[in-house]
């Protein structure tokens, strides 16, 4: 179960069948090779190395496409192409900005006295007395969106994905896996991580396995994911995608899976610090608010199956009087929420951007 797109890029976004997609895809990571020299994107490699990844998920080489490909195809076995792909798609996400939690994010690590100053900017304009022409220095992304970034290359896309829609995986869609279910675009799905950026010892939950792909990115950040997946033959092929790709990625050893109602969350696994629900739904299950812990983020597209908002609900420290910060609402004041005092609510894109996805199911 997953996103179907946004209405904030020129549109709502959908995947559509299509006869040239093979071609159409090969001739766009054609074009984006072309240009991986030039200053076209904000943020050029080399980037730095992450930190605090999930302790058996060794981060790939960050200094050039050509020794992160090398990498990916030794030590994992993956497809040069597809690496490649991976790599390219991965630039395009840092520039547009898609592998940082936004404003509400950085207010709640600057209250938890862990804030990070988002850096991830266009070069400022030149400043007076210097030469127009010369290149402005490049800004340095911050370590929250390079644990994302390591997370996203980490994980092969491609391999979530039927053979028939493969071509297609790092195109910026969502894609059929099946069942009626989709796999969210890859802006979709590092938006998301990157809001809830779990510790590397957090404790995750998510409902909506679907392809396996979400559970695998966060299981490269930290050592405590569970996934929830109402659609018995989804949830069986899920499985089998993540344990064929854990001989070679160990990290993933530690998702554990559960099919069923999603709706009541996983209660043995409780307290969760984060949770993410991949799937449309009109209104927040009491279990899922009950099971996260003080503290916790939970991640949702919120409303009717039509069109939602990607909305973030936390649960505030006992310690807690007010909301982290301005971009951060008061629950009781959106009736909509229907969630008792100590809770705070928060646009994910902040700027009321509205999603597509699959509806929930249970």
């Amino acid at each position: 179960m997953a996103g179907l797109g946004t209405e904030g890029r020129g549109g709502f976004v959908f995947y559509a069948a299509e006869t040239d997609i093979s071609e159409r895809f090969h001739k766009k990571v054609e074009s984006m090779r072309d240009r991986s020299n030039t200053s076209d994107f904000s943020m050029n490699p080399p980037w730095p190395e992450p930190q605090n990844l999930a302790p058996a998920a060794l981060a790939p080489p960050m200094d050039s496409r050509e020794s992160f490909v090398a990498d990916a195809v030794s030590r994992f076995n993956d497809d040069e192409f597809f690496a490649a792909a991976r790599w390219e798609a991965a630039r395009r996400l840092l520039a547009n900005d898609d592998m940082h939690g936004g404003p509400a994010a950085a207010e709640m690590k600057k209250e938890q006295n862990t804030y990070i100053p988002n850096t991830l900017k266009r070069p400022l304009p030149p400043t007076p007395g210097i030469e127009k022409n010369k290149p402005s220095a490049q800004p340095l992304p911050s370590p929250d969106s390079m644990r994302i970034l390591a997370a996203w290359l980490l994980t092969p896309r491609e391999a979530f994905i039927p053979p028939s829609e493969r071509q297609a995986a790092y195109l910026p869609n969502a894609l059929p896996i099946g069942r009626g279910q989709t796999i969210s675009a890859p802006y979709m799905v590092t938006r998301m991580t990157a809001f809830l950026n779990p510790a590397p010892s957090d404790n995750v939950l998510e409902i909506g396995t679907g392809s396996g792909y979400q559970a695998a990115m966060l299981a490269a950040l930290c050592a405590h994911v569970r996934t929830v997946e109402y659609v018995g033959p989804l949830a069986a092929e899920a499985g089998r995608t993540l344990n064929e790709l854990a001989k070679r990625r160990p990290w993933l050893r530690t998702i554990r899976q559960r099919t069923g109602n999603g709706y009541s969350g996983w209660e043995e696994g409780a307290p969760y610090d984060r949770m993410i629900v991949t799937c449309a739904i009109d209104h927040i299950p009491p279990s899922l608010i009950e099971q996260l812990s003080p503290g916790g983020i939970l991640v949702l597209p919120l409303g009717p199956p039509r069109v939602q908002e990607l909305i973030a609900i936390r649960k505030r420290l006992d310690s807690e009087e007010c909301s982290p910060g301005p971009s951060w609402v008061p629950s009781r004041e959106i009736p909509s929420l229907s969630l008792p005092s100590g809770y705070d609510a928060a646009d994910v894109y902040g700027n009321g951007t509205r999603v597509v996805f699959v509806p929930f199911v249970h």
